[in-house]
């Protein structure tokens, strides 16, 4: 049976095929200039290992982006309850015996109220 040619279903995309030349062209070029296989050889190896150092690079650095997330948001709670505390302070401060006197005199009166 003669083969039928799809050129579409057996040609390469476009983009697909310039790289995998673009890479063919990388390795000629090395391994003319490199002045031997060896050489070649280690090279690849050498930047074949480089792909899991990069993604474990990868992967610490969206651990310490989640990290830092959530540093962020504590911090965010934490301003805002110092912000609270302040505020009481301020409060206690600028009513200082007066305001406690005050209280203390108007609890009986609300307890007496109340029962």
């Amino acid at each position: 049976m003669p083969k039928v040619v799809l050129e579409g279903m057996n040609r390469l995309p476009g983009r697909l095929q310039d790289l995998i030349l673009d890479a063919g062209m990388v390795v000629t070029h090395t391994q003319n200039n490199s002045g031997s296989n060896e050489t070649l050889a280690s090279m690849v190896k050498n930047f074949t290992s480089l792909d899991n150092a990069v993604e474990n690079t990868m992967k610490n650095l969206d651990r310490m982006k989640f990290e830092v997330d959530k540093l962020e948001k504590n911090a965010s709670f934490v301003q805002k309850s110092n912000m609270e505390l302040m505020k009481c302070r301020n409060f206690e401060n600028r009513v200082g015996n007066y305001g406690r006197i005050f209280v203390q005199a108007l609890v009986p009166r609300l307890e007496h109220s109340i029962a």
